[in-house]
């Protein structure tokens, strides 16, 4: 079962180094780490692209979708890539687990 949007934010900035802020960044200056965890809270929480979107600084739901989309085609592109977002995931679960 997915988890509320606020259980779910600090593992998963935990595990990609970092703080609440940086979600509010511009994309250019945190890249895919921004990418992830915009994917891991709209995957793992009960929130919806519209919810996560002011948490990201962005004011409409279609900006998380079209970073969603990039990220998605970065992890089509790089299985390594693949592999640590899919390990990043895994680690996130266990956490919300404990």
């Amino acid at each position: 079962p997915r988890k509320p949007l606020a259980a779910v934010l600090k593992p998963v900035l935990k595990e990609l180094g970092m703080a609440e802020g940086d979600l509010r960044r511009h994309g250019l200056a945190m890249g895919d780490r921004k990418r992830m965890a915009i994917e891991l809270l709209c995957q793992l929480s009960c929130a919806t692209q519209r919810e996560v979107a002011p948490l990201c600084g962005y004011g409409r739901e279609s900006s998380v979708g079209k970073q969603r989309r990039v990220l998605h085609g970065r992890l089509s592109d790089d299985s390594a890539f693949e592999r640590r977002f899919q390990g990043l995931r895994k680690k996130v679960e266990d956490m919300l687990e404990c």
